[in-house]
């Protein structure tokens, strides 16, 4: 029953959206639940693992049940559930990452590089990310609450700039402009370098809590998506497919081309049928290691070429890769293409 169900108390999403909630409730009006909610017993109700806006958009259907899934879950996979499924919609800001991040490490003392592990995000980024949450205590967000709804519409990229600037009225002032203006991160620098009363010096060094810009952005990205396509290989062997799919751009146009015969271009839901097949029956059987990759980037899309040695059922083979990605705060895959190769092929070079 709908009346029983709670919200999840770690939820990592901070702000639903009325018009979301009333887009999703047409969709299900039409077509129903396509995806079951998860939850856990919590004594005579049940706690939202994730879910929060199908079920809402129930409520305003008046509906009086939903399809759950049932487990029996612990306050942490509660935690983790609800953000890989959120981050998983593309919708979260990164101001809702970085402080659902934060907790991660304070509440359940996980490193950066556990929560690297857990998300795909390199630990620099996780430290932008959760510094992004330190720009305003709460008692400065509890005064003003307008700034922590400024917050979610900048990226980690402004926040970075704006831990630079020491008055907090003036920091505050800049967020304002920022969402008023609609400021890209070139705007933000070209307005700081002109009022450079805000500095303390020419270029001064950012607070101690703010994580410095990697000195190659570009070595940072092809790191994520070397990591990423390392998890193609690695997650099914955990099981962890909601982490797996969170790679992935199922909600969009993904689309594969396997490796093996007959050749077939699998498309929206059926590639997603493909990559759950294989995640469960072929992957799990499959070792693999990246011989030799090479990444261009246009924008926020990237193609990746790369060569793979794989064994299966004792049984070596190797394989060539063309992937694409798109950037949606982090990369996540769109297209894939296999082929077969001979293992004396020549190896890509980044």
């Amino acid at each position: 029953m709908l009346s029983q169900v709670e919200d999840n108390p770690f939820n990592s999403r901070v702000f639903f959206g009325d018009e979301h909630v009333g887009k999703l409730a047409t969709s299900m009006n039409q077509l129903g639940l396509l995806q079951p909610v998860k939850v856990r017993r919590n004594g005579p109700a049940y706690q939202l693992a994730y879910g929060h806006r199908r079920v809402r958009a129930a409520r305003l259907l008046g509906w009086t049940t939903i399809p759950a899934e049932v487990a029996e879950l612990s306050d942490e996979e509660l935690f983790t559930l609800s953000l890989a499924e959120n981050m998983e919609r593309d919708n979260l800001s990164d101001y809702e990452i970085g402080l659902s991040l934060s907790r991660l490490h304070k509440n359940f003392n996980k490193s950066y590089e556990e929560i690297g592990l857990l998300v795909g995000y390199s630990k620099q980024h996780i430290s932008n990310l959760i510094a992004m949450t330190k720009l305003f205590d709460e008692e400065e967000l509890r005064k003003d609450p307008t700034l922590r709804d400024s917050l979610r519409h900048v990226s980690e990229h402004h926040a970075r700039l704006l831990a630079r600037i020491d008055d907090r009225d003036g920091r505050a002032n800049a967020l304002r402009l920022i969402v008023t203006e609609g400021m890209s991160v070139r705007d933000l620098q070209r307005t700081m370098q002109k009022l450079g009363g805000w500095f303390d010096g020419e270029d001064p060094e950012p607070p101690d809590h703010v994580a410095t810009p990697e000195s190659n952005p570009e070595e940072s990205e092809i790191s994520q998506i070397r990591r990423l396509l390392l998890s193609e290989y690695e997650l099914p062997h955990t099981g962890d497919f909601q982490r797996f799919s969170h790679f992935h751009s199922f909600n969009a146009d993904f689309s594969i081309i396997p490796s093996y015969l007959p050749t077939r271009l699998y498309e929206g839901k059926d590639a997603y049928l493909e990559e759950r097949n294989w995640f469960y029956s072929i992957g799990p059987k499959v070792k693999a290691r990246i011989e030799g990759m090479k990444v261009r980037f246009f924008g926020d899309v990237a193609l990746a070429l790369l060569t793979v040695d794989y064994d299966k059922d004792g049984t070596s083979h190797a394989a060539f890769g063309s992937v694409v990605f798109v950037k949606r705060r982090t990369w996540r895959i769109v297209h894939e293409h296999w082929s077969k190769v001979s293992r004396s092929s020549p190896v890509l070079d980044r």
